[in-house]
């Protein structure tokens, strides 16, 4: 079977391809021509807009206090964004069953039309150890396996043997600095662990028949708790260089943390008595808020590696309360939120103090669905504007 390329192909080329080829799979479909889009390290006028030939994405730039914000423009509905090692970015525009390809310089590179209907919400995808792409789509319940130029080679983990092990909803897919395979099932209340050949090793989250699973469970099936080490609706797991967990536990409104053996180290977010956690508290319940170091319905958690453990920092997309927020990995201190704060201006750095609200100008945002730090820029799915935007800001 004849594989399309990234690259400078001929549109018309590419289109015979895939006409011929879309019955029987799903091709990264490249973009015409060159982009006279700059990168990042490009000298940018206070505010500019370059245009792809032929193509629906628009790069807008708007120099700010804080230096230029860049947004990536023409999405219907941006639910999510990776940035890979090499800057490479995928934005899933879910409500188009579609997700986009860009390079560093943002310069597209082609589009995956898996052909899902807007409602599958395709969310995350990930690279796994053999350079295989594995692509979640969250209401079919399962995870599609790709090759680079987007070839259809089947799915991850379709048939375990032990049913109660089967997908419901997964959501997101990450791989760790030791290529083992995170699947977070919304809809089944879990997070699964996979060696780097896919190979099952354990569950986390609350066990439908009580308790919670303090370490990898092998078999049975999980519940919605709001215990501590359960989860109602985790969405994104992320892991750090000591194999440490970090959870964004959506209906709990919180972000919980595991050692290496799965076993709970505590949580952070708002008490039901008002209050917020100053650092991983490992008992009490959580409650939605929309004080500083609070949550309501955050989506994503990514990591931010420092020069040590130490100064590793979690970026949260607090998707209610229309913000990102900040925090230390390793005490679960809060380091500030940013976002249009109620007076109608925007945070110029992290702000320690105040609420959020929803805003259009660069910097704020609409139910912003992902989040993540790339070569100090921030890079967010500002999924209620339909843009994907990228703002300066270090570590």
């Amino acid at each position: 079977m004849e594989r399309m390329q990234f690259g400078s192909n001929a549109l018309m080329t590419a289109l015979a391809a895939f006409i011929a080829l879309s019955m029987r799979q799903q091709l990264f479909l490249p973009t015409a021509g060159p982009s006279s889009i700059r990168s990042p390290s490009s000298t940018m006028t206070s505010q500019s807009d370059t245009t792809v030939p032929d193509s629906p994405w628009q790069v807008r730039q708007v120099a700010t206090a804080r230096g230029t914000v860049r947004f990536v423009e023409g999405f219907a509905g941006p639910y999510g964004l990776t940035v890979f090692s090499d800057g490479t970015l995928y934005v899933m525009d879910a409500l188009r069953g579609q997700v986009v390809r860009f390079s560093s310089s943002l310069q597209p590179l082609g589009i995956l039309d898996s052909k899902a209907d807007p409602s599958e919400f395709l969310h995350s995808i990930a690279r796994i150890a053999d350079g295989t792409l594995l692509l979640s789509e969250h209401r079919k319940g399962w995870i599609r396996r790709y090759a680079d130029d987007g070839t259809v080679l089947g799915y991850f983990f379709a048939s375990p043997s032990d049913p109660t092990l089967a997908f419901v909803g997964p959501v997101n897919v990450f791989v760790d600095a030791a290529r083992n395979i995170w699947v977070t099932d919304y809809r089944a209340h879990r997070v699964l662990k996979f060696d780097p050949q896919g190979e099952f090793i354990g569950w986390i989250g609350a066990k439908a028949e009580g308790g919670v699973t303090n370490g990898f469970a092998v078999t049975g099936m999980a519940q919605e708790s709001s215990a501590p080490g359960g989860f109602n609706q985790p969405h994104m797991t992320t892991v750090n260089r000591a194999g440490e967990i970090f959870v964004v536990d959506v209906a709990n409104h919180r972000v919980q943390k595991f050692n290496a053996q799965g076993k709970f180290l505590g949580w952070i977010g708002a008490r039901t008595d008002g209050t917020v956690t100053q650092g991983w508290a490992k008992e009490g319940a959580s409650a939605p808020t929309g004080e500083p170091g609070g949550f309501q319905r955050p989506t994503s958690v990514t990591l931010s590696e420092g020069a040590s453990r130490a100064e590793d920092v979690l970026i949260v997309a607090d998707t209610s309360n229309n913000r990102i927020q900040k925090f230390r990995a390793s005490d679960g201190h809060f380091l500030g939120w940013m976002g249009e704060k109620t007076d109608g201006t925007v945070t110029d750095g992290w702000e320690m103090t105040g609420k959020a609200q929803p805003g259009s100008k660069p910097g704020a945002f609409i139910d912003p669905f992902g989040a993540q730090i790339w070569n100090g820029f921030l890079y967010v799915a500002d999924r209620g504007n339909t843009r994907i935007q990228i703002i300066p800001v270090g570590q």
